[in-house]
């Protein structure tokens, strides 16, 4: 076991890359407001490039990349090893599965502690995905999940590691809450409408980009008014506009692709959608986290963390997955009622700031940090 720098906490951070993803975003959180008196991060990336690229470079940190060549590659096992040793690395902290499992066996073998961020979903992938999860939980010395929703899945697939649930958090300091409703609308062509309901996520089957289609037609004739912005790529992004331009319902639909400041929707947006399909359920959307912080109303399927941050009735609306007459309902009920709006944004925003916090978040994360360390010593 090599010796340990007391003066600081050594730490390596472990990423596919730094696009701008949920996982992403609140390593960012992180790393921003990390106690540099106490801890000295370092970043190591298996893909280059990335939306919070610029901005980590800006903190003064390089980012080492450990580069997959192909597909079943294993050299970013050694490759980080060599960064632990070259870093006097004490601890790794690994997020989403693939950066994970390198990571923890190149943990492993320096003989160093592994706090494991892989689990920001709450179901199945699959058989053989579970059983690499469990194997990779059973050797992390932390596993770090960020709804309660993952730890019941995790205690499901049998893990035998220490398990703590850290809530997403929102650093307020850095979002935007600056600039003209109207404006922003104008830059987006959206002027001529009264009210708009959105959608931020990936364009994929799991997020079921095709139920809030179906809702937004069956709501065109009572709405004419009201735009549904969809908002992010993804392998569904080509089939999503070809039914949009065959369907003349769905005239008031605008899909926006990706935009890297999703702040500027959000403040354009009335109410807010987030699904997810039957099979899919995931921890704590940041994307619900974000619009709540807002102060928008939230209309979301019932499925992982989302009732962690959604309170029924008074936040906004939970509705079982595919249920199309009970989104447009909530929907509906959202646009008719200013007021309504007004209040459970307003109910939003408080729960956000009390419950879901920057600093409760680093907090709680750093903790863990010094605790392996506090282990390591034998201390209590």
């Amino acid at each position: 076991m090599k010796s340990i720098d007391k003066s600081k906490i050594n730490l390596l951070y472990v990423l596919h890359d730094l696009r701008s993803g949920g996982a992403e975003r609140q390593f960012i959180v992180l790393l921003r407001n990390l106690d540099r008196n106490k801890f000295r991060p370092h970043v190591a990336c298996l893909n280059k490039g990335g939306h919070f690229q610029s901005e980590v470079e800006e903190m003064g940190l390089k980012v080492d990349y450990v580069e997959r060549l192909w597909r079943w590659d294993i050299s970013p096992i050694f490759k980080l090893y060599r960064l632990i040793r070259r870093y006097n690395i004490n601890i790794v902290h690994s997020y989403l599965f693939l950066p994970t499992f390198y990571s923890a066996i190149a943990a492993k073998l320096s003989g160093v502690s592994i706090v494991n961020s892989s689990f920001r979903k709450s179901s199945s992938i699959g058989k053989v995905r579970d059983k690499i999860d469990k194997l990779i939980a059973r050797i992390s010395s932390i596993v770090i999940v960020n709804s309660y929703a993952g730890e019941r899945f995790l205690a499901g697939i049998g893990k035998k590691a220490k398990v703590r649930v850290i809530h997403n958090g929102i650093d307020m300091t850095h979002f935007d809450t600056s600039g003209n409703v109207k404006e922003i609308k104008k830059s987006f062509e959206l002027e001529r409408f009264e009210t708009i309901v959105s959608m931020i996520a990936i364009l994929e089957p799991r997020k079921d980009p095709f139920l809030y289609l179906k809702s937004a037609k069956n709501l065109f004739d009572k709405f004419p008014l009201s735009a549904f912005l969809l908002v992010g790529g993804g392998s569904l992004l080509d089939e999503v506009k070809e039914i949009i331009e065959n369907e003349p319902a769905l005239s008031n639909v605008y899909v926006l692709g990706h935009q890297a400041n999703v702040a500027d929707i959000l403040k354009i947006t009335d109410v807010f959608v987030h699904l997810s399909a039957p099979a899919h359920s995931e921890g704590i959307p940041n994307s619900i986290m974000e619009a709540m912080a807002l102060g928008k109303p939230v209309v979301a399927t019932d499925s992982g963390g989302c009732d962690e941050l959604v309170e029924q009735g008074r936040t906004g609306y939970l509705i079982k997955s595919s249920d199309v007459e009970a989104l447009v309902e909530k929907i509906s009920k959202l646009l008719e009622d200013t007021i309504l709006r007004h209040s459970m944004g307003t109910a939003g925003t408080e729960r956000i700031r009390a419950d879901f916090s920057m600093e409760s978040y680093v907090l709680a994360t750093s903790e863990i940090y010094s605790s392996l360390i506090s282990q390591e010593h034998g201390e209590s």
